[in-house]
């Protein structure tokens, strides 16, 4: 999957949310309510090799790309088939279809069994997520962390996050530490053009060049979108060291279907009952409210 390079820049002031989504940077809980958060847990649905977004109506041409929340996505989907469908998400109006590349580890084929999408408020005035949007956050052509910056790694909640993915054990039994291991997290852009898909599939909602305002080009500022892989993998060296948050990430056999680790990206084709989500933003983003996680609390897994 080739994506076309994006204006990249950092943005943190609008990731760093709340004491329980953050890591060692993260804000007071002040400015965390004042931002306004939700998110909602899904279980892998299934795996195949198509991607209705970049590759529709193909089958099985894509990279293998494990599935979450709508149970019935596939190169055939559309709008009315996925609000059709049932979903694997904790909130039952959360029939978004996301999805990213499965796993390879020690030879072995796998997926992620969990991920969480997390729904952020740009520090500016915010529009809803429009019905349909077709977004797609990282980027799957990059050559190295560089040049994937809206990608990170982690052993969720209070642990660090860099570019490489390391060994979670030593955090194993510390509280508040992950109990899925490996998180692998992709930041989504948000500034948006008004179209709900482009020729290229990215070229419609941008990362800015300055995280303060969107260009004239993308006037327009949705809600920004987090997904977070959860791999239940504790060590992806294989015991091989150094394989902590500050080595090079040289180490590292975990792999991915798209190529090496740092090529995670996700997709997320928003089909929600929109009123629901329409709803939840204004409630829990607008207002500047953590609303937590939302839906069933089984889904309650680690950051």
């Amino acid at each position: 999957m080739h994506m076309v390079p994006r204006p990249r820049t950092s943005i943190a002031a609008a990731l760093t949310l709340f004491t329980m989504m953050t890591l060692v940077s993260a804000p007071s809980p002040a400015h965390a309510i004042r931002q306004g958060a939700f998110s909602v847990g899904c279980r892998f649905s299934h795996a195949s090799r198509d991607d209705p977004i970049v590759r529709p109506r193909e089958p099985g041409v894509s990279h293998r790309h494990g599935f979450y929340g709508n149970r019935s996505t596939d190169a055939w989907s559309t709008r009315s088939s996925l609000l059709a469908a049932r979903t694997t998400c904790g909130h039952e109006a959360d029939l978004a279809a996301a999805w990213f590349p499965a796993g390879i580890f020690r030879g072995r084929a796998l997926v992620a069994p969990n991920e969480r999408t997390y729904y952020f408020r740009p520090d500016r005035p915010m529009g809803t997520l429009p019905a349909d949007i077709k977004l797609i956050g990282g980027d799957p052509s990059a050559r190295s962390p560089a040049g994937n910056p809206h990608v990170s790694w982690s052993c969720g909640k209070i642990t660090r996050e860099v570019d490489h993915p390391y060994n979670c054990l030593p955090y194993r039994d510390e509280r508040g530490a992950s109990r899925d291991g490996m998180v692998g997290r992709i930041d989504f852009p948000w500034c948006w053009d008004g179209r709900l898909d482009s020729g290229d599939h990215v070229s419609h909602v941008i990362y800015p060049d300055d995280p303060r305002e969107c260009p004239a080009s993308h006037p327009r500022v949705i809600p920004q979108l987090s997904i977070r892989a959860h791999w239940g993998i504790w060590d992806p060296c294989a015991g091989e060291r150094p394989c902590g948050p500050r080595s090079d990430g040289s180490n590292v056999v975990f792999e991915l279907s798209s190529g090496p680790y740092w090529t995670l990206h996700a997709d997320f084709w928003n089909t929600w009952r929109q009123r629901v989500l329409d709803r939840l933003i204004d409630r829990c983003l607008r207002r500047g409210v953590n609303c937590g996680v939302l839906g069933r609390s089984s889904f309650a897994y680690g950051r």
